[in-house]
């Protein structure tokens, strides 16, 4: 996403911009995280209003705000508690969540320990 979307949506967010081009920028180029929580809920509540949206509003929430949590952990390099960071951004299962993390950054090629594991 990181190389193909951001260069479009820079390239393009004076013609047109909504909270998921916004959700984009502030999380690949400006590494703004909060800016990124916050616009997560902006996509979920527009997506509720988009008639194919809407039966996928909760979901696209759910995973902005995982994405969230692996770009910084990325960054980082340091995982926060994943379960915490559910918890106080209020993303369901967080069990699946776990999962789904995992599976991301072993693709990416950020193969966690199992140390790294009890972290997240």
């Amino acid at each position: 996403m990181e190389t193909l979307a951001l260069p479009l949506i820079l390239r393009e967010k004076k013609n047109y911009s909504d909270s998921f081009t916004k959700f984009t920028e502030a999380l690949l180029e400006d590494f703004d995280f909060d800016e990124a929580i916050a616009l997560a809920d902006q996509m979920k509540q527009e997506a509720s209003q988009d008639i194919l949206l809407r039966p996928h509003a909760s979901e696209i929430r759910r995973q902005a705000l995982l994405y969230v949590y692996e770009v910084q952990a990325r960054l980082t390099r340091q995982p926060t508690d994943l379960n915490d960071y559910c918890e106080a951004n209020n993303v369901a299962y967080p069990e699946i969540a776990l999962e789904e993390v995992e599976q991301n950054m072993a693709a990416q090629g950020l193969l966690l320990t199992k140390t790294d594991n009890a972290v997240l």
